[in-house]
């Protein structure tokens, strides 16, 4: 079974390289680069994640601060206090969803049936 046609000897690409196609990198290469995006990417969501859970409990904090007056003191909006805490809870609970999707173990039971397949067939593409 042939994926790619093979490749036509025409005039060099501007990286020096013949062909339609760039040479395939071999499967080291192809798992180290994989891991390095896996790392990346989970570096990328716990940033994120700790953004959004920090400027939560930050804002917590400042309604918690700002809320303080002593007696005789004027009576906060309640209609811009609510809104307030309403997307200060909403920073907070997004930031826990996206830490505990980066920081939760990888379930790949599920794959196990495609792997099966997968070996069956190459079994059979072989013979």
């Amino acid at each position: 079974m042939v994926i790619l046609p093979p490749q036509t000897a025409g005039p060099a690409s501007p990286l020096g390289r013949q062909g339609a196609y760039p040479e395939a990198l071999d499967d080291a290469t192809v798992r180290r680069l994989d891991e390095l995006g896996d790392r990346l990417a989970k570096i990328v969501n716990i940033g994120v994640g700790l953004f959004f859970l920090l400027s939560g409990l930050a804002g917590f904090l400042w309604l918690g601060i700002s809320s303080y007056h002593p007696k005789g003191s004027w009576v906060p909006n309640v209609s811009l206090v609510s809104r307030l805490l309403l997307s200060c809870g909403f920073f907070v609970f997004i930031g826990v969803a996206i830490l505990r999707h980066a920081l939760k173990k990888l379930d790949t039971a599920w794959l196990i049936p495609l792997k099966v397949f997968t070996s069956i067939v190459s079994r059979r593409v072989k013979h």
